[in-house]
C-alpha cells in the first residue's frame, strides 16, 4: 500500500550458544561469561538463611486453582498494595514507548524511594500510611486504586503476614 511502512525481519538460521562457565561453588548458580567469580555470594562471605514460606503462600505461587491463577496474573498490583514507599525516578519517556521496538527503561539522575507524610491529606491513605491509619478499613484502602484486586485475596495476604511475623522480620 502506498505510504505504509513494512518491516522486514531476518530470522537467524543458526543458534547462538553462550560459552560454558563454571557454576558458583557456594550456591551452584550458573554464571554468564562477563561475571566475576566474586559476583555471587562474594566468595562465600555472604550467607543466605533459608526462609520457611507458609504453605498458603506456596499455594498462591505454585497452585493451579483459580485463586492462584488470579494472584499470579495480578502479582504486581498485589505487591504494590503492600509497599511502604513508591519508586521515584526521572524517566526518559521517549525510550519507554512500548509500541516502538523493545521496551527500555532508562533513568536519568537519581533513583529514589518517595515516602509520603504519615497523615493522608484529604485522600485515602497509601503506602506507609496504610500501616498506621484506620486498620478497620485496611482492605478497602489497599484496593481503592486497584480495580483488579480481590478484597478476599488482600485479606488472605494480610492474615498470612499477621500469622507469620517471622517472614516480615526476615524480609525487612
Amino acid at each position: 500500500m502506498p505510504g505504509s511502512k513494512t518491516r522486514r525481519y531476518t530470522i537467524p538460521t543458526e543458534t547462538s550458544i553462550l560459552p560454558l562457565m563454571v557454576s558458583c561453588q557456594f550456591c551452584n548458580a550458573k554464571r554468564f561469561p562477563h561475571e566475576s567469580p566474586n559476583f555471587c555470594y562474594s566468595k562465600g562471605e555472604i550467607k543466605l538463611y533459608p526462609i520457611n514460606i507458609p504453605e498458603q503462600m506456596v499455594e498462591l505461587y505454585s497452585g493451579t486453582t483459580a485463586e492462584s491463577t488470579h494472584f499470579l496474573q495480578y502479582i504486581r498490583p498485589y505487591n504494590n498494595a503492600f509497599m511502604f514507599t513508591s519508586f521515584g525516578v526521572h524517566l526518559d519517556r521517549k525510550l519507554a514507548i512500548r509500541y516502538k521496538g523493545i521496551y527500555t527503561f532508562r533513568a536519568q539522575g537519581q533513583i529514589y524511594h518517595f515516602i509520603n507524610s504519615l497523615y493522608p491529606p484529604g485522600k485515602h491513605p497509601s503506602y506507609l500510611q496504610l500501616y498506621f491509619y484506620d486498620t478497620q478499613k485496611e482492605v478497602d484502602h489497599r484496593i481503592c486504586d486497584q480495580k483488579d484486586l480481590e478484597p478476599i485475596m488482600i485479606q488472605k495476604i494480610i492474615n498470612i503476614l499477621k500469622n507469620n511475623k517471622s517472614i516480615c522480620n526476615i524480609l525487612s
